[in-house]
């Protein structure tokens, strides 16, 4: 009985001890995962700040970016407003540049006209004056008025 006692105390010691050989390598290795999750945690707290301050740097850009919108509307409904008035006025230079092509073109004509007018006025004083001199008075006024009407049949 002792020595069933003794070898069962001996076997149960070995198996304490293979037990506690097992438990250091566990808590050893239990230690590292605490110390990788350790890591881990503090590296994803870090990248999380990291996030935190970009979203904020985000969000200032657009709160910067609401606010000059928000200025530029006016300028650019003044913008707006100037490009219809330059339409409008631009209209209105090519009514007024048509309207002085045609004033050019009737004086043209008028001058023309009246440059004619006055040469037949020139030749009729002309021939008045001869006429005057040389006595033949009645002929050269039917030659003028017969040069006359050939001119106003032929506009």
């Amino acid at each position: 009985l002792i020595l069933l006692k003794e070898m069962a105390s001996s076997s149960f010691d070995e198996d304490i001890q293979a037990l506690q050989g097992e438990n250091y390598v566990l808590e050893d290795e239990f230690s590292t995962m605490e110390e990788q999750f350790a890591s881990k945690t503090a590296e994803y707290a870090r990248e999380a700040q990291k996030l935190r301050s970009v979203n904020l740097q985000l969000q200032q850009a657009m709160d910067k970016r609401d606010s000059l919108l928000a200025k530029l509307a006016p300028i650019k409904a003044q913008v707006t407003h100037a490009v219809e008035q330059m339409a409008i006025k631009k209209v209105k230079i090519s009514t007024l540049k048509a309207q002085i092509q045609q004033l050019r073109q009737e004086t043209l004509t008028e001058t023309e006209q009246f440059c004619t007018h006055m040469s037949e006025v020139s030749e009729a004083v002309y021939i008045l004056s001869t006429s005057l001199d040389e006595g033949s008075l009645p002929i050269k006024l039917v030659a003028a008025e017969n040069k006359k009407s050939r001119l106003e049949s032929e506009e």
